[in-house]
C-alpha cells in the first residue's frame, strides 16, 4: 500500500478551513495505520469513531439498503467484525438500537470533550 501522506487532506484542510469528516471502512490495521498516520499529519488533533453492530444488524441494515442478501457486502461482514475488535479501532460506539442523531449528537459530545484516540 502506498503511504499516505497527507497532501490531499491537508489541501482540502486549507482551501475550506473546516473539519473533514473520512467515513472509512478499514478493518486492516496495517492499513488502518497507514492512512491514520497520514491524517496526523495534516492536522495532530484527530478524532477516530469506530461504529460497531451486531451482524444481525448489519444484514438487516443492508437489507434496508437494498442489497441482496449473499452478496459481497454480506460475505464481509465476519472478516470486518473480527478486524474490528482490535482495541486499534477504540473509540467504538455500539449502534444496535441508537439512532442517526443519537450517534451524531454523541461524536459532537466527545469532540467538545476533546476525547482523543490514538492507535
Amino acid at each position: 500500500m502506498e503511504t499516505i501522506d497527507g497532501r490531499g487532506g491537508k489541501a482540502i484542510r486549507e482551501t475550506y478551513g473546516k473539519d473533514l469528516i473520512v467515513p472509512m471502512m478499514i478493518y486492516n490495521e496495517d492499513y488502518f495505520n497507514t492512512i491514520h498516520s497520514g491524517f496526523l499529519q495534516v492536522d495532530p488533533e484527530i478524532y477516530h469513531f469506530c461504529l460497531t453492530a451486531k451482524k444481525e444488524t448489519i444484514h438487516k441494515r443492508l437489507i434496508e439498503r437494498g442489497e441482496e442478501v449473499g452478496n459481497w457486502c454480506f460475505e464481509q461482514t465476519d472478516k470486518c467484525l473480527e478486524g474490528f475488535a482490535d482495541s486499534c479501532f477504540e473509540q467504538f460506539i455500539p449502534t444496535d438500537d441508537v439512532g442517526i442523531e443519537e450517534i451524531a449528537d454523541f461524536i459532537c459530545k466527545e469532540i467538545r470533550q476533546g476525547a482523543k484516540t490514538t492507535c
